[in-house]
C-alpha cells in the first residue's frame, strides 16, 4: 500500500512538473515570437528594407507580365512571380512579406487596367504571410534545406492552389484545376533558387547590411 501510495505522489509530481515545463515553453515561445514581430514592424521604419521590398515587389511584377507575355493571360502558366515574394518574406518576415505581395498585385492591376480581383489579392497576401510564417515563426531553427521548401509549398498549397484556384473557377472552369500540378513544379523549382540564395553567405552579408540601420 505505502509503494502504491508512493507511485501515485510521484506519478502526480511528474505531470505536474510536465504542466510546469510545458507552460513555461509556451510562455517563453511566445515571447520569443512576439519579440520577432515587434522587430518585423520595425523594418517599416528602414528606409534600405524598404528600397529592397520596393525592387522584390517590381521584380514580382515583372516576372508576371513576362508569363503573361509567354502563356497568355489564362489560368495556366509557368510563373515565378512569387519568387520575390518568398525572398521577402523568408528575409523580413510575413507581414513585410504579405505587404510586398499586395504591392505587387496592386501593381500588376494598375498596369493592366484592371480592377482587383479581391480573392486573387488574398491568395497573394497569403503567400508571402503563410511562407513567412512558416519560415520565421514556426521553422526557425530547421535546416533551410528543409524549411525553405515546406514553407514554399504550403504558402502554394493554400495561397495559389487553393484559394486563387477557387477565384478563378467561375471564369475558366474546370481547366484551373490544372493549376495544382504546375505549382508543385513550381514550388520545387523555388524552393532550389531560394535555398541556393539564402545559404550563400555573400548574398546574406548584405542582407545583413540592409536590416542594420
Amino acid at each position: 500500500y505505502a509503494y502504491h501510495a508512493y507511485a501515485v505522489r510521484f506519478t502526480a509530481n511528474t505531470s505536474v512538473c510536465c504542466e510546469f515545463a510545458h507552460r513555461r515553453y509556451f510562455y517563453m515561445k511566445t515571447q520569443e515570437n512576439s519579440l520577432k514581430f515587434t522587430n518585423e514592424l520595425k523594418l517599416f521604419g528602414n528606409v534600405k528594407v524598404l528600397a529592397v521590398t520596393a525592387l522584390l515587389a517590381a521584380a514580382s511584377f515583372i516576372l508576371a507580365l513576362l508569363a503573361k507575355s509567354i502563356f497568355g493571360p489564362g489560368p495556366l502558366r509557368l510563373t515565378f512571380e512569387n519568387l520575390p515574394i518568398f525572398l521577402t518574406s523568408f528575409l523580413f518576415g510575413p507581414t513585410v512579406g504579405g505587404v510586398t505581395a499586395l504591392c505587387a498585385d496592386l501593381i500588376s492591376c494598375l498596369y493592366s487596367g484592371m480592377a482587383p480581383i479581391p480573392l486573387i489579392t488574398v491568395g497573394a497576401v497569403l503567400v508571402g504571410v503563410i511562407s513567412g510564417t512558416m519560415f520565421k515563426y514556426v521553422l526557425p531553427k530547421i535546416n533551410v534545406k528543409f524549411s525553405a521548401p515546406i514553407a514554399v509549398a504550403t504558402a502554394h498549397l493554400i495561397g495559389s492552389a487553393l484559394v486563387k484556384t477557387f477565384a478563378l473557377y467561375p471564369w475558366y472552369g474546370n481547366v484551373v484545376f490544372f493549376r495544382i500540378p504546375i505549382y508543385i513544379g513550381i514550388s520545387v523549382i523555388e524552393s532550389l533558387a531560394l535555398v541556393f540564395l539564402l545559404k550563400n553567405k555573400s548574398f546574406m552579408n548584405q542582407i545583413g547590411k540592409v536590416i542594420k540601420k
